[in-house]
């Protein structure tokens, strides 16, 4: 298969991936779709997490397509879905909070602070969480309470 084909077969795949990852969204939504804002979260969503494994198979160095498509054509289809990354991620955040304050009757202003807490608050959660567990001290019970390393403190 010459370069060019097999470039051109790597561009399709990456689009039908794309296609497919925008179906499974509108499954179960009836036709003719709502254009409302959860919908497009979904959607915006669910083609940005799959542009992120895409971003990540594109800077793996896989050899196949070190070889065959070349490492500077790889580096520009990762800047520019790089850029469509972030737009899907804006749109995503956006449309969510659209969606948020439909749902609750809220005004954006009201609703862009619930979500942006509610997001804060797990951020925060999970880094408190890590932040004992690293520093030596264990949750009673927790499997790393019974560790035996050096680093681990004895538990009663």
């Amino acid at each position: 298969m010459s370069p060019q084909r097999f470039t051109r077969t790597v561009l399709v795949t990456l689009w039908t991936g794309g296609l497919a990852a925008a179906m499974v969204a509108l499954l179960g939504v009836p036709t003719p779709p709502p254009p409302d804002a959860g919908l497009l979260a979904h959607v915006s969503g669910l083609l940005a997490g799959y542009l992120a494994a895409v971003m990540m198979l594109l800077m793996a160095r896989t050899p196949v397509l070190e070889h065959r498509v070349g490492p500077d054509v790889l580096a520009r289809w990762h800047a520019v879905g790089g850029r469509l990354f972030l737009a899907l991620v804006l749109v995503h955040a956006g449309a969510a909070v659209a969606s948020w304050a439909a749902a609750r009757g809220q005004d954006l202003l009201t609703a862009t602070v619930s979500v942006v807490g509610l997001h804060l608050l797990t951020y925060v959660g999970s880094r408190s969480r890590s932040s004992t567990s690293s520093a030596g001290r264990t949750w009673p019970g927790s499997p790393w309470s019974r560790c035996c390393g050096p680093s681990c403190t004895p538990t009663r």
